[in-house]
């Protein structure tokens, strides 16, 4: 990701922070309507569910691009996904639910550069954790 790339998310997700419980409502909405089978990786009220992705999208976005301790973080993030139940095909959902619920949440919508900033960043952690969770698969 280059600095612009990372410049991009970070005003974009500004804008949609006062609106993060919108989002991640909208996220998981989308989310079950892609991949429905996903649902049962979750518990049934998903209130706390909510705070946490809220909480961990801000921590991504405010550590995007730092340093090697970060990346240590999404791999363990990935690990917890992977024995949570996540499989590698679930990522490319939450990528599509993630760009679409910030589409429509972030006040004026995503110009062009932050969709693709959003993708970037996506593909790129999404990439870590994948690894990292067959990693923890193949170890266990």
């Amino acid at each position: 990701m280059t600095p612009e790339q990372v410049k991009q998310i970070s005003l974009s997700f500004g804008r949609v922070f006062p609106f993060r419980r919108h989002l991640v409502k909208t996220f998981y909405a989308e989310l079950f309507r892609q991949a429905p089978k996903t649902r049962a990786l979750f518990p049934e009220d998903m209130s706390g569910q909510f705070d946490k992705l809220a909480d961990m999208l801000h921590l991504i976005v405010t550590q995007l691009g730092t340093s090697e301790t970060f990346l240590s973080e999404v791999q363990a993030l990935g690990t917890r996904h992977a024995h949570y139940g996540a499989k590698p095909e679930h990522f490319e959902a939450v990528g599509h639910a993630l760009l679409h619920s910030l589409k429509e949440v972030v006040p004026g919508g995503l110009t062009a550069a932050e969709e693709e900033a959003w993708g970037a960043a996506y593909a790129t952690l999404s990439d870590v954790m994948i690894k990292a969770g067959r990693h923890s698969s193949s170890a266990a």
